[in-house]
């Protein structure tokens, strides 16, 4: 069904060519601003203040003027200084508030306080990048069974028989030959994950256009302070943040992308400090001793400057290291301006807004053909175009283009609702926007930001941070106040002008009249549902990810009459190099569950219908564990697959097997991005008979959000009255008793058995007998390792006496509870026992789920260690079966 698609594109017509930049300053003609503003000589031009700066001696050190008087500020947010004075040390050539990125005194805080970084992390960016673990290669005995498992709700017995046959046969045979190739390949490459090349390759090699099937959208939520949702200062606001995060990215003070469980660490100057001086190489175990789990960042490097260039058969990733000017884009034309000097200096915010405004008043009409139509045709296409235009003698323009920081679209749109919001980011009109760049920056004429960014080279888990950091720097420090001015002197930024002939302009032509026709095809609806949200599900001890798939199921069955193949991503991003990995949220505990309701209702009673909900939480709750793990199984049989593709041989019978094309016909493609700065989200269907469907859950629809502090499990344990005295006793230890269960839980001794083999290695290699230090190792930073040998030494003194006090803490806190188990015991001596094992508070007896506890092989760890047994082990294993059925 055909839709409204927004606000009706502007009149064609020949725009006036903008003057060219001779490589002086000009004046602007704004005719809002009084002639009585303007400084009475011309700026200094960086040359002049280049030799100015080296009569001082400070070129290297690129030190700043002395900062000016705090400016003035509001109630909510920083104000910085503007008005006469500041227009006039801009077009003078001195920035007092915009100062240099190398200044002398330097930063002591992790805030920003000279203009240029969202902040200045104690732990550098890429600190943890060395050590991260690498991604797992399931068994395949494993991903077969996880196979079969998605397969079954999927086919009927006949169909399911086949599939399992054809299965076991790829697992007993040649299965067993690949997956035994592919291990020895990853234990070759060991600086990568298994899936990384396999999965670039998927992305590049596609040849369907990457509008609308591969390029996601995400929009902002709008700035707090109305009046700084115009157009012209969003997008300056956004731009200078947007530079700051590249800045911070550059210089390696971007905070690292951790997962804290305790989330206290993280604000812990401890352990920021202690984190830092690890080496890279063993820094990553530093941070999981204390339940904190580092992220990769390697898809990073590709956020800015980057381009995807088309080729046939194969596109390529192209990024530029160098580049400082920005792609801005307007009603078809395009514009560039540098926005960064050679120092990494950001471009005055007064100076940003003078370029933008500049050419909003000059691409007031649509170009006669909009080149970026081009960006919209199938891959294969839109590549022969491309070569085309270079030997018109347009590479100039289109190194210009790829190499650009990021691209910033400013529509003349204003989308009225939430579906003309869908239609304008996703897609727009096609003729201002440029598809193929790492990211667009889309702004509307009413304020309205968001982003669209091309796929290949890389996931959510990075555009997010960069829209999460962007956004809260933009409105808690905005760069730019709604009352400012542009700058009176700017020089004029480049129009980039292409030479076409007959060919190109047919195939502008052509493209546009397949996109217009393709996204009139186009449906979206948008749903709230706002009668409960993510926390009144937690509370009723449910996944709401898991409610929101069975929802998903459910409609599905009810359209279709049956259960289709669904995917929903998940993030690996714990590993090195690692991407996504799939969930198969069709299961037979959702068809049962849905069966149940749909074709069967009225037949099941309210505990039955809620048992099977849960059955499905539960389900899926180990799905997402198993997925984040890498233990999933579309990732492995898509890599085996790779490797036959690559060596050219036999295409195995299961990958021939129709159940095994029907599941990856994605109908029902799913993902989500959780955040305080997103408004809105979503993809287009991966498949021509498809839906793609993004979501977002809330805790509740009012804004409030609601924390309740979860009950301590050792508290439900020993609730008696006669455990008064344990409750004290564990209350000073810690706040929560699930960080004392950390500590005496086994999974800690394979935790340390870990580190004590990683710093036994560290001594075998700097104590090597009989051979010189700097031999060990055949690296140009051989220096380094002579340099840090006492430091090395000392920390792993520190992390073996740190080991020895853990399990000294572990083994103090055991016979504690033992001895306070034995005073209760004889206290309660006197009371009769009842017949059914319960004491006389009605709690199971110590002792007896002890002994339970003591015969279940369910909690034991393999480990290098060996640990004596002792008659206080009961209470340990007390505590962990509390913990677990907590965790149940």
């Amino acid at each position: 069904m055909r839709e409204t698609q927004g606000t009706r594109p502007p009149q064609r017509s020949p725009a006036p060519p903008l003057q060219k930049s001779n490589g002086l300053s000009r004046s602007l003609a704004l005719p809002w601003l009084p002639p009585e503003r303007a400084p009475p000589h011309p700026p200094r031009p960086f040359a002049a203040i280049l030799r100015s700066a080296c009569r001082r001696g400070s070129v290297g050190a690129c030190s700043a003027p002395p900062a000016p008087p705090p400016p003035q500020r509001d109630m909510h947010r920083a104000r910085p200084r503007w008005g006469a004075a500041a227009l006039w040390s801009s077009a003078a050539g001195s920035r007092r508030y915009w100062r240099t990125v190398g200044q002398l005194e330097g930063i002591v805080s992790e805030q920003d306080t000279d203009h240029h970084f969202v902040h200045r992390s104690t732990i550098p960016t890429m600190h943890f990048q060395p050590s991260l673990p690498r991604l797992p290669i399931p068994k395949l005995e494993d991903t077969i069974n996880r196979y079969l498992a998605a397969q079954k709700p999927l086919l009927n017995e006949e169909e399911y028989r086949n599939t399992e046959k054809i299965a076991r046969k790829f697992e007993a045979g040649e299965g067993r030959f690949i997956h035994r190739d592919l291990l020895e390949h990853d234990r070759l490459n060991k600086h990568t994950s298994y899936i990384a090349g396999p999965w670039y390759d998927m992305y590049l090699s596609a040849r369907d256009p990457i509008v609308l099937n591969y390029n996601p959208f995400i929009t902002l939520n709008p700035d707090p302070k109305p009046e700084y949702n115009r157009q012209i200062v969003r997008a300056t606001n956004l731009v200078v943040s947007s530079l700051k995060f590249l800045n911070s990215l550059k210089n390696n003070y971007l905070r690292p992308d951790i997962y804290y469980v305790n989330r206290k660490w993280g604000q812990s100057k401890v352990f920021k400090h202690f984190i830092r001086i690890l080496p890279p190489s063993i820094s990553w175990y530093g941070a999981y001793l204390v339940n904190a789990y580092p992220l990769d960042m390697s898809q990073y490097k590709s956020l800015f400057n980057s381009t995807r260039i088309p080729n046939l058969s194969k596109d390529a990733l192209f990024t530029s290291e160098f580049a400082r000017h920005l792609l801005v884009m307007r009603n078809g034309h395009l514009y560039v301006f540098e926005v960064l000097d050679a120092f990494g200096n950001i471009l005055h915010p007064s100076e940003i807004l003078a370029h933008l405004t500049q050419i909003i008043h000059d691409a007031d009409r649509l170009p006669k053909f909009e080149l970026c139509y081009l960006t919209t045709e199938d891959r294969n296409t839109w590549a022969t175009l491309r070569q085309e235009l270079v030997q018109k003698g347009n590479e100039e323009n289109l190194k210009k283009i790829d190499s650009a920081v990021f691209c910033l679209c400013l529509d003349r749109a204003s989308p009225q609702n939430e579906l003309e919001l869908t239609h304008c980011f996703l897609h727009g009109y096609g003729f201002n926007r440029w598809f193929d760049k790492s990211f667009s920056l889309i702004v509307t004429s009413d304020g309205t930001a968001g982003i669209n960014f091309e796929h290949s080279w890389g996931d959510g888990i990075a555009i997010l941070r960069f829209i999460n950091e962007v956004y809260r720097d933009s409105t808690e420090h905005p760069a730019l106040v709604p009352q400012a001015s542009p700058a009176l002197f700017v020089t004029s930024c480049d129009k980039l002008e292409f030479n076409m002939d007959h060919t190109i302009t047919s195939a502008i032509s052509a493209a546009r009249q397949k996109f217009d026709q393709k996204r009139g095809m186009f449906c979206v609806r948008t749903l709230k549902y706002k009668k409960f949200g993510k926390q009144y599900l937690i509370n009723q001890n449910l996944s709401p990810d898991a409610v929101f798939q069975l929802a998903c199921q459910m409609a599905v069955y009810h359209q279709y009459g049956k259960l289709l193949p669904s995917y929903e991503a998940c993030s690996t991003a714990a590993f090195k190099h690692g991407r996504t990995e799939t969930i198969r949220p069709t299961s037979v505990y959702t068809k049962k569950c849905t069966v149940a309701f749909i074709d069967q209702r009225g037949k099941h009673s309210t505990e039955d219908m809620r048992n099977m909900i849960d059955e499905c939480s539960k389900y899926h709750r180990r799905l997402q564990l198993e997925a984040t793990l890498g233990q999933g199984f579309d990732r492995h049989l898509f890599a085996l697959k790779y490797l036959v593709q690559r060596r050219g041989g036999r295409m195995p019978d299961i990958y021939n097997d129709p159940a095994y094309k029907n599941i990856n016909h994605i109908i029902i493609s799913t993902s989500t991005l959780g955040s305080e700065a997103i408004n809105h989200g979503g993809f287009g269907p991966v498949v021509p008979d498809g839906f793609g469907v993004g979501y977002n859950m809330f805790e509740d629809w009012d804004g409030n959000r609601t924390v309740q502090e979860s009950r301590s499990v050792v508290v439900r344990v020993f609730s008696s009255a006669h455990a008064v005295m344990i409750r004290h006793g564990l209350a000073h230890l810690s706040r929560s008793s699930k960080s004392i269960a950390k500590f005496v839980q086994p999974h800690l001794i394979q935790k340390l058995a870990e580190l004590h083999w990683v710093s036994h290695g560290l001594f075998q290699k700097l104590n090597a007998p009989k051979q010189p230090l700097y031999k060990l190792k055949e690296k140009s930073m051989f220096l380094y390792d002579v340099l840090s040998y006492p430091t090395k030494t000392a920390l792993t003194g520190v992390m073996c006496i740190s080991y020895a006090a853990l399990i000294y803490l572990a083994v103090s806190i055991n016979k504690a509870l033992e001895r306070i188990k034995s005073i209760t015991e004889t206290k309660k001596s006197s009371r009769e026992s009842s017949s059914d094992g319960l004491d006389a508070d009605g709690f199971p007896r110590v002792k007896e789920m002890a002994n339970d506890s003591a015969t279940s092989s369910t909690h034991q760890v393999s480990s290098e260690l060996t640990i004596k047994e002792s008659p206080s082990r009961g209470s340990i294993q007390t505590l962990l079966l509390a913990i677990d059925k907590e965790n149940e």
